[in-house]
């Protein structure tokens, strides 16, 4: 994502943001993988790990994972004190509590095994979920 993108990003995120809240977004610089799959997810979590400590260290007072796949969230919540909040995991439970089944579309076929992997994580079951699919759009998800 290039700097003026996360720019867009945050203007975006601080309009609906309390006017005391200060919102910075910054992507991986060391591991460049885009996140589409579980593979490279796993890649990504310990360049995201030192983020959140840095982040925390640095006085931030939370940090949101922006992925809808919320690499690391687990790990993050382990070693920082301060909230750590996903956005896929937030999303997927409003979708639960909107109705009480849901779908998710996402950008490909080859994501619909990830994006089941991660629904199942956040604790929905399986009855929840009216399907996966994938439409072939790029950044969809």
């Amino acid at each position: 994502m290039t700097e003026e993108m996360l720019r867009v990003r945050e203007e975006k995120l601080s309009a609906v943001c309390d006017a005391n809240t200060q919102l910075q977004m910054r992507c991986l610089q060391k591991t460049h993988v885009e996140i589409n799959s579980l593979k490279d997810a796993a890649l990504a979590v310990p360049e995201i790990l030192g983020m959140a400590l840095e982040a925390e260290q640095t006085g931030f007072d939370a940090v949101g994972l922006y992925c809808c796949s919320d690499p690391g969230i687990g790990a993050c919540r382990e070693i920082l004190e301060i909230p750590v909040v996903g956005a896929g995991q937030k999303a997927v439970l409003l979708a639960a509590s909107l109705g009480y089944r849901f779908s998710l579309l996402c950008s490909g076929g080859a994501r619909v095994y990830e994006k089941r992997h991660f629904i199942h994580s956040t604790g929905i079951g399986a009855e929840r979920l009216a399907s996966v699919r994938g439409v072939n759009v790029d950044g969809l998800c």
